[in-house]
């Protein structure tokens, strides 16, 4: 399980990084889905960590 949500915040991290450049803005939103064998996982916490910090979702 850990794995997967390693993968899900490694791929936002790519994403957000790749975005402000595209939109010139430093926000943008972000949807994560935790998913184990193709279903939802409920109640789980997943960390997002850049050079700006990191953030729990």
């Amino acid at each position: 399980m850990n794995k997967s949500l390693s993968i899900v915040s490694i791929a936002a991290l790519v994403l957000v990084s790749g975005c402000s450049t595209i939109t010139q803005s430093e926000t943008q939103r972000l949807s994560v889905t935790a998913t184990h064998e193709g279903a939802p996982l409920k109640d789980v916490d997943c960390s997002l960590t850049n050079d700006k910090g990191t953030w729990t979702a």
